[in-house]
């Protein structure tokens, strides 16, 4: 069986204008001018895919007629100073937001105050709640920021809970609400021990 023929498929070789798009490669984190690949239209001569090369990291990127991008890049901010478990699930959370996995971003946020509780020295086995009360009984959130600190723990709960998923403002919330939290913990102090150390 032969494969499918795609006559609207034009290629580039970087010397006509629309060889180049900017975008935000989610392989390296760069904003960058990629090259085009190529692009298809389909028989209304509308454009279905670009295909794309980072000249930063030179990874593949594709652009839909909706104009979504896979990979998407990752949203929100990039933290310094964050214990390798935390960087971890919060690079989790940041990926489950950027492919619209509201849910598990949600729920991922959650968890998050789990590892902060924990990491600072509470027990494994409290309930979320308690973490929220550990981490500001320890100093590490000011009164004022507890409320939404515990948005995040309620967003996590309704996530995993609840039938309906989370809309897109809420699951975007959490993940600012967590990557707030983690600069007032772990990167304000990796920068000012950072600069304390470069200080003449």
């Amino acid at each position: 069986m032969s494969g499918r023929t795609f006559q609207s498929l034009v290629r580039y070789d970087g010397n006509l204008p629309d060889s180049w798009y900017n975008y935000r490669c989610a392989h390296c984190g760069h904003d960058v001018t990629g090259l085009v690949v190529a692009r298809h239209s389909d028989s209304s001569r509308i454009e279905t895919a670009i295909w794309l090369l980072c000249p930063s990291c030179g990874d593949a990127s594709i652009i839909t007629k909706k104009k979504e991008q896979y990979p998407a890049p990752l949203p929100a901010v990039e933290l310094q100073g964050l214990p390798d478990d935390i960087s971890s699930a919060y690079d989790e959370a940041r990926k489950c937001l950027g492919i619209l996995a509201l849910s598990a971003c949600t729920i991922m946020c959650r968890k998050i105050l789990m590892h902060v509780a924990v990491q600072k020295g509470a027990k494994a086995s409290e309930r979320f709640e308690e973490y929220v009360n550990y981490i500001q009984e320890q100093g590490y959130i000011a009164p004022t920021m507890k409320s939404w600190v515990d948005r995040i723990r309620q967003l996590g709960n309704e996530g995993a809970h609840e039938l309906e998923a989370p809309s897109r403002e809420a699951a975007e919330s959490a993940l600012a609400f967590t990557g707030e939290l983690l600069r007032v913990v772990y990167e304000m102090q990796f920068l000012n021990n950072k600069y304390s150390t470069e200080a003449p």
